[in-house]
């Protein structure tokens, strides 16, 4: 497989961040689908591949991490596995994270987030508060849902 650069990664991440808070500046509260932690990958993405994503495309319709999740089955994929595949993300069977990575996790509160592995940090959008750094990169995550790496 063929990976991206760690200069893209980076580019990428950057660029979401600051496309996420450009949007909460706009509009503080809360905006599924706008300001979420699912947005900020879809930008991330659209930054790592250049102008589009293929990503940006779906009907998700969802106002919460339950609806987001029907969202995908009604899109016809039935589990995070055939989803990855199918916008250009390898499944990372052993569990070690790499920087640029993509995970999906259940919080202890039982909410459902997805993230991205920034150098030491796993990032997300807290919707109303822009991104925000999570828990610290482990070597082996056990713990996620799901993970993901971009693939060019």
């Amino acid at each position: 497989m063929k990976y991206f650069s760690e200069d893209s990664i980076n580019s990428a991440i950057r660029q979401a961040k600051t496309a996420i808070k450009d949007r909460v500046l706009q509009s503080p509260n809360v905006e599924w689908g706008n300001t979420d932690c699912w947005s900020f990958v879809v930008l991330y993405d659209k930054f790592l591949r250049g102008s589009s994503t293929p990503l940006e495309d779906l009907n998700l319709d969802y106002n919460n991490y339950k609806e987001f999740l029907s969202g995908i089955a009604r899109n016809g994929y039935p589990d995070f596995d055939s989803f990855s595949k199918s916008f250009n993300y390898e499944k990372v069977n052993n569990k070690r994270p790499r920087h640029g990575d993509i995970a999906y996790t259940m919080t202890r509160d039982g909410l459902g987030t997805a993230l991205i592995a920034d150098c030491n940090w796993w990032i997300t959008s807290s919707g109303n508060t822009g991104v925000i750094d999570g828990r610290r990169v482990r070597p082996v995550e056990n713990t996620l849902e799901f993970l993901a790496r971009p693939i060019i």
